[in-house]
């Protein structure tokens, strides 16, 4: 809503007026938002694309669990799934890192909060 301050990357905009498919800002001199800013380019994932990512994750987790070396899991995305090898490492690599910075995957249910400390934000002067 018109007033409403977000954060977008190290910025924070206030919002003049929402029109149909614009938003228009002003810049907010480094006030601190006050609501979460989540619209993105794309559009969103449906319901089976999301059920996908999280079974796949899930099956994932579930292989590095048993060999965290992502030997199993890498060799179940070339031959039962059928990705190619580059695209498999890239895959395990990624979720390997993740599982490993917060100790699960993320699906439909288990949910990851991040949270992140802006020190200039705490300094004052």
């Amino acid at each position: 809503m018109a007033g409403d301050i977000f954060q977008l990357g190290n910025r924070s905009y206030r919002i003049q007026r929402v029109e149909r498919g614009t938003v228009r800002v002003e810049d907010a001199h480094g006030q601190p938002p006050t609501i979460p800013f989540w619209l993105g380019e794309a559009p969103g994932r449906t319901d089976e694309l999301s059920s996908a990512v999280s079974r796949l994750r899930a099956d994932i987790a579930e292989r590095l669990r048993s060999d965290p070396s992502g030997n199993t899991a890498r060799r179940w995305l070339t031959e039962a799934i059928g990705i190619a090898l580059p695209a498999a490492e890239q895959i395990i690599e990624y979720l390997a890192a993740a599982a490993a910075a917060f100790g699960c995957l993320p699906t439909q249910e288990t949910i990851v909060l991040e949270r992140f400390f802006d020190e200039r934000a705490a300094c004052s002067s």
